[in-house]
């Protein structure tokens, strides 16, 4: 059954392809997010096919969602990915609903180590060593085992050591969050307000300028394969 709210965004994404418009596609790809251009090509019985020749469309293939964007849309939409061809430079949409309020979220960029950093975490007294997800100027991602992750509840103060080549930093932060997810533990933690950012912000910006590197070679072996 088709959400009730589709008709408006129909609506809208008919206005866009009638007037011949632009919108804007947002994926996320190893935290960095990633926005570009595409046109609408046609509707049909509630699914919506994009044209989309910028390489970075190859996230269509590699995220089976995205997020649609245009000041004729009420809200962000969220759509569910059916169909890439890429040769042909298409997407089909469909599941189409209004994105909720998460779009900051996902436009925060968050980068993924090249390989493996553990983290080593000292909280209430306890030492645990933590792999990380990803690192933003705000804070970081770490996985724990589960069996170590009873300490790490939110607003405990931690710290913790990170490997940023060229620098390995002493910091303290705040757990914002811990799940579980079986073994492990998926635990976020925001840096304290005096971290000191350069250093993060040298690491963010080399690997997002590196993944974006990585995100056009994928479309370009695509590319040559289609």
């Amino acid at each position: 059954m088709a959400p009730k709210n589709i008709h408006p965004i129909l609506a809208g994404l008919r206005q866009i392809m009638l007037g011949q418009e632009a919108l804007d596609l947002l994926n996320v790809y190893k935290g960095v997010p990633v926005v570009y251009p595409a046109a609408v090509q046609s509707i049909a019985d509630e699914q919506v096919v994009v044209h989309v020749s910028a390489p970075e469309a190859i996230c269509l293939t590699l995220e089976k969602t995205t997020t649609v964007l245009h000041h004729l849309l009420d809200e962000a939409v969220t759509a569910s990915v059916v169909a890439v061809n890429v040769g042909a430079h298409t997407a089909t949409l469909n599941k189409l609903r209004y994105a909720a309020g998460h779009i900051g979220d996902r436009m925060t960029i968050r980068v993924a180590p090249l390989g493996a950093v553990e983290v080593p975490i000292e909280c209430g007294g306890r030492s645990l060593t933590g792999s990380l997800i990803d690192v933003s100027m705000d804070g970081l991602g770490v996985t724990v085992p589960a069996q170590s992750a009873d300490v790490l509840r939110p607003r405990a103060i931690v710290q913790l050591t990170l490997a940023l080549p060229p620098a390995t930093l002493k910091l303290s932060g705040t757990v914002r969050f811990a799940k579980s997810t079986g073994d492990s533990a998926r635990v976020g933690i925001n840096f304290a307000q005096n971290t000191q950012v350069l250093p993060i912000l040298h690491y963010v910006r080399e690997r997002q300028a590196e993944i974006v590197q990585e995100l056009l070679a994928l479309h370009q072996a695509a590319v040559a394969d289609a």
